[in-house]
């Protein structure tokens, strides 16, 4: 008998199984799923798990994110069931409903054909496209970059950040944070995340009067050199397809194209 269950926090068990259904399905399919760093760790505020169980066995995931009570993100594991596949989706809009979602977005893998298509027969339309970029270590590591000094955000410095940002960071995302000052004024914002050596690039901005002049550039190159000392095994970042100045920085930057998720509106 399959059932749902959506929870605040995984148990070991949990653990064990969704990092195991994940990797079965990225070595099955050939692809990759849109997940935090250490997703399966912890409770987190913006997030919940959706487990799909056949008795004690997992046979679906869904990892759901929202950082506004009327938005609800979701990042699928499914084995090639159209059975299985209709009966999440079914599950999620019962969920959004339920909790006065009015904004559901399902994120895909653009590889993930089994997907793509099963949404396209339910006529889920696609919204638009983010490129998952990785830093190419050794090509970074043996170029000189100018470089600008990060700092960790003063109080005083959150009414500037929240301007940068379009609203107030989560407490968790204000510890992982950098700014770039100058006269004591905040110029730009980067977050840095780590899990197990692996580290992320989010909550990149540059003051608008302070963009084309090269500043976000030294901006990325000071944030890389910070990680770079702690010797990682990667750095990523992600990007609109349609951000064509933000992607030519980052190639230029010496990040490269690992993949492309794709993002679909099931709120019709």
């Amino acid at each position: 008998m399959k059932k749902f269950d959506w929870k605040n926090v995984l148990n070991e068990d949990e653990k064990k199984q969704v990092l195991s259904l994940q990797k079965q399905r990225e070595s099955e399919q050939s692809i990759h799923h849109k997940l935090d760093l250490g997703f399966v760790d912890g409770e987190k505020s913006y997030a919940k798990h959706l487990l799909y169980w056949e008795d004690d066995q997992l046979v679906g995931y869904a990892w759901a994110t929202s950082f506004d009570p009327t938005e609800l993100e979701l990042t699928l594991i499914l084995s090639e069931s159209t059975e299985d596949l209709t009966a999440v989706l079914a599950e999620i809009q019962r969920y959004a409903k339920e909790q006065s979602v009015t904004n559901t977005v399902l994120i895909a893998d653009q590889a993930n054909k089994f997907l793509a298509d099963g949404f396209e027969k339910q006529a889920i339309e696609k919204q638009f496209s983010e490129y998952f970029m990785l830093l190419d270590l050794d090509k970074n590591a043996s170029n000189e970059q100018k470089t600008v000094p990060l700092v960790s955000p003063r109080e005083t410095d959150l009414p500037a950040l929240e301007q940068l940002l379009g609203g107030s960071p989560l407490a968790e995302d204000l510890k992982n944070t950098r700014v770039y000052k100058e006269a004591d004024q905040v110029l730009a914002c980067i977050r840095l995340d780590e899990d197990h050596g692996n580290w992320g690039i989010f909550g990149f901005v540059v003051q608008e009067d302070q963009r084309g002049k090269g500043l976000g550039k030294q901006v990325l190159n000071g944030a890389i050199q910070l990680i770079l000392e702690s010797d990682p095994k990667s750095i990523y970042l992600e990007v609109e397809t349609e951000n064509k100045p933000a992607y030519h920085l980052y190639l230029s930057t010496g990040f490269d194209v690992r993949n492309q998720y794709d993002y679909y509106d099931l709120s019709k």
